[in-house]
C-alpha cells in the first residue's frame, strides 16, 4: 500500500497541560511530610504500647517470682515451726523425766536411810547376841558364812533380816539358807 500524504491530515497532539512543578512539588512534599508525621506517630504509639506490654510482663514475672518465694518461705517457716514444736515437746518430756528421776532418787535416798537405821539396829542386835556367847569358837561359827563356811557373814537378806552369808555367796542365793524365805533384797554390813 502506498501512502499518500494527502490522505492523512496532520493531527497535532497536544500534551496535557502539566501543573506547575512548584505547586506539585510542594503538594508532594506536604504529603511526604504528612506521611512521615503519621509514620512517626504510629511508631511512637507502637513503641509506647510495646513499652507498656514489657512493663506489664516484667510486673507479672515479678509477681510470679514473689509468689514462688513466699510459698517457699512459708513452707520453710512451717517446717521450722514444726521443728520448734517438736523440740518444745521433747524438752517438756525430758523435764518430766528429770522430775520423775529426781523423785525416784529422793525415794531411794529415803529407803537407804531407812535401811541404814535397820542395819544399825541389826548390828546392835548382833553385837548383843554375840556378846552372850562365852567361847570364841561359837562366835566364829555365828560369824561364818552358812553357804561356803569359809567367809565371814556380812550380808543381810531381806525380808527375813538374817545375816548368814558372805559377799561372794550372796549373788548365788535365791533363798535365805536359814529360813528358806525368798530373798528380795540384800545389804552389805561391816561387823
Amino acid at each position: 500500500m502506498d501512502f499518500d500524504a494527502q490522505d492523512f491530515s496532520l493531527v497535532w497532539f497536544h500534551a496535557p497541560q502539566l501543573p506547575d512543578l512548584d505547586v506539585a512539588s510542594s503538594s508532594l512534599s506536604s504529603q511526604i511530610l504528612n506521611q512521615n508525621a503519621d509514620m512517626d506517630h504510629f511508631l511512637h504509639l507502637q513503641s509506647s504500647r510495646l513499652r507498656i506490654a514489657i512493663m506489664e510482663e516484667e510486673a507479672r514475672q515479678r509477681e510470679i517470682t514473689m509468689q514462688r518465694c513466699e510459698t517457699r518461705a512459708n513452707a520453710l517457716l512451717l517446717h521450722k515451726d514444726q521443728q520448734i514444736a517438736a523440740a518444745r515437746d521433747r524438752k517438756m518430756e525430758l523435764q518430766r523425766l528429770l522430775k520423775s528421776a529426781e523423785l525416784e532418787a529422793a525415794a531411794w535416798e529415803r529407803a537407804a536411810r531407812e535401811r541404814e537405821s535397820e542395819v544399825a539396829e541389826l548390828t546392835k542386835q548382833l553385837m548383843e547376841a554375840t556378846s552372850f556367847c562365852s567361847s570364841s569358837s561359837s562366835t566364829s561359827v555365828l560369824k561364818s558364812c552358812k553357804v561356803c563356811h569359809g567367809g565371814q557373814s556380812s550380808v543381810v537378806l531381806f525380808p527375813c533380816r538374817h545375816i548368814c552369808c558372805c559377799r561372794s555367796c550372796e549373788p548365788l542365793l535365791d533363798h535365805c539358807p536359814l529360813c528358806q524365805s525368798l530373798k528380795e533384797a540384800t545389804l552389805q554390813v561391816f561387823i
